[in-house]
């Protein structure tokens, strides 16, 4: 089967069962019988070893070449690199049989999986006994396929820096390149043959898309590679995205706010940047639309509101006049202590108001002190969650109860919310297979009152 996908399906089976039992928490305890999945030793707790070495067609050993090995239904066991003599070993394995598979890092040479196939589904394992040591697992990686070309912006001239992707049949990014001065590029690792897709992503003020203009990975036109040929000619012209721009201010002395984070997201882009010293900000590469554009501070000791504006974007022109201006927050400030007031240090506090527009994590320092800026004014609620300590809300209420409001008034302070958290207990066990007795990882326990 492709790569990971084996994986993915045992782990969403493995959520979606974990889900049902969450739900089931809040009412009362309810025996669930459902397919489980297929229960087996840690692979990767075992003594045995893997290794062997991995050489390039043509002669000279590969390095770091990622080596990876899975069970034979899809479960994660161990990964080693190639040194720079093309020897590896992956190491802690349990008794049974693996899926290799070789990845090199970059270069002209295409994965592959043991014993040169191209997917999982086709693989030789390799069986290992308890405390075994299987060498001799030699590979010769040939020479992949390329894709190669050249971006250029509408107009003329080459946008700089385009990065460009590979995708195979699966979806899964497999190679990549980044354009050079000319806009010229050739995708690396090598690739085996087959079907492929490729994105040419923004940048530099321009619009992203896919071969042959495609919108999406889904209207991509594909491509067939036979390795170990380069496929060239896959060019693209990029058109100029829209623009955003505007002026951030301190709203009380109309000064300009140097070092504001600016952001605009939508459904045709995104982009982020910084004020310059004068306070502007400039926003490129954004496709026709609506966009919601954020003003905000990134460090928490300057006590700033966060502001928003929805504004719309007409491709290649420029938005222009979309100014802030931020007032100084409100700040709730407090010290959370254990049994005999004792500090605690590293305590994660939740703060957010009633409509959930302002949402923010605090934590307390060594002297267990807390503090969140940057809130406009109204009514809080203030969450405790510790990791050994029993969670609570202010004003010492229980976790699953509404904490007392806090009334902020930017920007003024709230001092002296307060808590004083008890130690929790603990319930601690192993999980092990019932024919074997080794022990199990991955297992999910839910403990319900």
């Amino acid at each position: 089967m492709p790569r990971h996908q084996s994986v993915l399906a045992a782990r969403t089976t493995l959520l979606v069962l974990l889900a049902a039992v969450v739900i089931l928490g809040s009412w009362q305890p309810t025996r669930v019988m459902a397919a489980m999945l297929p229960a087996s030793c840690a692979p990767n707790s075992g003594s045995a070893t893997i290794s062997g070495n991995v050489t390039l067609a043509g002669g000279g050993p590969a390095n770091l070449v990622e080596v990876t090995a899975y069970t034979t239904y899809g479960v994660y066991a161990g990964v080693d690199y190639t040194d720079a003599s093309g020897n590896y070993q992956i190491t802690g394995l349990i008794a049974g049989s693996y899926l290799l598979r070789f990845s090199p890092r970059s270069g002209d040479h295409a994965e592959e999986w043991y014993n040169d196939q191209p997917s999982a589904l086709t693989a030789t394992p390799v069986t290992v006994a308890d405390g075994g040591s299987v060498t001799g697992i030699d590979v010769e990686l040939a020479l992949g396929a390329r894709f190669s070309g050249q971006v250029t912006a509408e107009g003329g001239g080459p946008p700089q820096s385009i990065e460009v992707v590979v995708y195979d049949s699966d979806g899964r990014q497999v190679a990549r390149a980044t354009t050079d001065a000319s806009g010229n590029y050739t995708t690396r690792p090598g690739l085996p043959s087959g079907s492929y897709r490729i994105e040419f992503r923004s940048g530099s003020g321009y619009l992203g898309s896919f071969y042959n203009g495609k919108p999406s990975l889904a209207e991509a036109e594909p491509l067939v590679a036979t390795a170990p040929t380069v496929v060239s000619g896959v060019n693209a012209v990029l058109a100029r995205g829209g623009e955003i721009r505007g002026t951030v201010t301190d709203a009380t002395t109309g000064l300009p706010l140097s070092g504001i984070y600016v952001s605009a997201s939508g459904e045709n882009g995104f982009d982020a940047g910084l004020t310059d010293s004068s306070g502007n900000y400039v926003l490129r590469g954004l496709g026709s639309g609506s966009y919601q554009v954020w003003a905000r501070t990134l460090l928490d000791s300057v006590n700033l509101v966060e502001q928003e504006r929805t504004v719309t974007v007409s491709a290649p022109s420029a938005t222009t006049g979309v100014d802030f201006a931020m007032s100084p927050g409100g700040t709730i400030t407090g010290r959370v202590t254990g049994p005999g007031g004792t500090p605690l240090d590293g305590i994660a506090v939740f703060i957010s108001n009633q409509d959930g527009s302002y949402q923010k994590y605090a934590y307390t320092n060594a002297s267990g002190v807390y503090q969140a800026t940057g809130m406009p004014s109204g009514e809080y609620t203030v969450f405790f969650r510790p990791a050994d300590y029993i969670p609570e809300r202010y004003n010492d209420r229980p976790a699953d109860e509404q904490g007392d409001p806090i009334t902020v008034t930017a920007p003024e302070t709230v001092a002296n919310i307060d808590a004083q958290l008890a130690r929790g207990g603990g319930i601690r066990g192993k999980v092990t297979d019932a024919t074997t007795g080794q022990p199990l990882e991955g297992v999910g326990v839910s403990i319900l009152d």
